[in-house]
């Protein structure tokens, strides 16, 4: 069994539910708050929908800040990679 993560992406496989449940209980929501690297750029993601992804280049809060706006498919595959932080 390989449980999905929110933007469509397979995380390690496993050998039931209960620990696919808590696989994705583990991931949760908070990554979607992450920067991620798209083309070169680094984004965050602005919108989630069932079949697609908006990022922007807009990754401060600041008021000026309105940055770029990329539309992806979902799932989202490769092209979308997470910032790791320490």
């Amino acid at each position: 069994m390989i449980p999905i993560d929110r933007l469509g992406r397979p995380l390690e496989p496993v050998s039931d539910w209960t620990t696919a449940e808590e696989v994705l209980e583990d991931r949760g929501l908070r990554f979607l708050m992450n920067r991620f690297h798209y083309d070169g750029h680094t984004v965050r993601i602005r919108h989630l929908y069932d079949d697609r992804v908006i990022v922007t280049t807009a990754v401060s809060d600041a008021v000026g800040d309105v940055g770029q706006e990329f539309t992806l498919p979902f799932p989202v595959g490769t092209d979308l990679s997470e910032i790791r932080t320490r």
